[in-house]
């Protein structure tokens, strides 16, 4: 649904909020956030849900 996806004036709007707030950041620190950065498990970390059953 395109409705649901962000739009540039969405994120210009919570940036203005932000400033507003005093909420900066150097552009140098700016990185987008990836909600599943994770996507899939490593081994170590599927054995040890295996083994914390």
């Amino acid at each position: 649904d395109a409705a649901a996806l962000p739009h540039a004036a969405d994120v210009a709007r919570l940036a203005a909020m932000c400033a507003a707030r005093g909420e900066l950041l150097a552009p140098e620190k700016v990185e987008p956030t990836y909600l599943r950065n994770q996507v899939a498990l490593t081994l170590a970390r599927q054995q040890a849900l295996r083994d914390a059953r």
